[in-house]
């Protein structure tokens, strides 16, 4: 199950942000630096001609050598609802079995049941 278009929304998120978060967004003012992975050096030797595997220390030297940058500049994206799957809590709100006057139902529901009852083994 996933969320489609015409539907509700997130019950954790507020009503009137809803519909502003519905898809993805890039948020132009955060850029933040990743370091470029193993599979990511390969794939960018292999551009430039390269076939090499091996320990990451040997590919960041090779890319080095090739004027490959071991970092790269990466947008933060405020993700939206749309196209995501639905998780267990929010399947059971819809079919009703969330009690809604709980503030926080993370952490008052868990798998085996609600945190506030008492288990006897």
């Amino acid at each position: 199950m996933s969320f489609h278009e015409a539907d509700e929304g997130p019950f954790w998120i507020p009503q009137e942000q809803q519909q502003n978060r519905q898809l993805d967004a890039i948020n132009n003012g955060h850029v933040r630096k990743r370091k470029l992975m193993k599979d990511d050096l390969i794939s960018k030797l292999q551009q430039k001609g390269l076939t090499m595997k091996g320990q990451l220390v040997n590919l960041q030297r090779a890319a080095t050598a090739q004027g490959i940058a071991l970092e790269e500049e990466v947008t933060k994206v405020v993700e939206g609802w749309v196209g995501k799957p639905k998780g267990l809590l929010q399947v059971l709100w819809e079919q009703e079995f969330i009690d809604p006057t709980i503030t926080n139902p993370y952490k008052h529901y868990t798998i085996n049941g609600t945190k506030k009852k008492s288990r006897t083994c």
